[in-house]
């Protein structure tokens, strides 16, 4: 119970990290269900997998 008292601070640091990086990737994974996650690409490598991309490469 010491431990607990003596690290309280580490402890809230750590589990408002977690709980942020849980948010964003939950939100990443949402667009990406919706199919917004790629919206109008310049070349990039997952570019003919976009929703709008006419072709694989941008010109």
């Amino acid at each position: 119970m010491s431990w607990i008292q003596a690290n309280v601070g580490n402890i809230v640091i750590v589990a408002a990290l977690a709980a942020a990086v849980f948010a964003i990737v939950r939100g990443m994974v949402k667009r990406k269900r919706s199919g917004a996650s790629c919206t109008g690409c310049a070349g990039c490598s997952g570019c003919s997998s976009c929703p709008g991309a006419k072709s694989g490469r941008a010109e």
